[in-house]
């Protein structure tokens, strides 16, 4: 027997069936399947909505690199890539330049520039008066 002969063997074989689901289909109204794809349509969008929340939550919940040995002091934007940033890294503030290729330590302050903890201890009733002012 060949392949051709057992290929033919088979779709005559499946042909009733084929006939069978070809009018079950063309019964079908296509407006009773609407609800069906209405809710999975609906179940989509709410897990879409639930993964982007998880997805804000988790980011503010992720550790920030603020809480550890490096961690930015200021920074100063001088162009679309180019910045300035004072960065705390231990007791000294290094003073980098960052562009899109690089990072190049620029100066290194023993002293530091800006002290981190009386930054953040003033409220914003300090800093409202201080730009005030100037």
């Amino acid at each position: 027997m060949s392949v051709f002969n057992v290929c033919v063997s088979v779709l005559l074989a499946a042909l009733p069936l084929w006939a069978m689901a070809e009018q079950k289909t063309a019964v079908a109204d296509p407006w009773s399947s609407a609800g069906t794809v209405a809710v999975f349509l609906l179940l989509i969008i709410g897990l879409i909505l639930l993964l982007t929340w998880l997805a804000t939550k988790m980011r503010a919940i992720r550790p920030t690199m603020a809480s550890g040995a490096i961690r930015p002091v200021a920074t100063l934007t001088l162009g679309v890539k180019e910045r300035i940033a004072l960065v705390q890294v231990g007791d000294k503030q290094i003073l980098v330049g960052i562009t899109a290729q690089q990072i190049t330590p620029l100066a290194e302050f023993d002293e530091p520039v800006i002290d981190v903890e009386q930054e953040s201890s003033a409220s914003f009733a300090d800093i409202l008066k201080k730009a005030v002012r100037s």
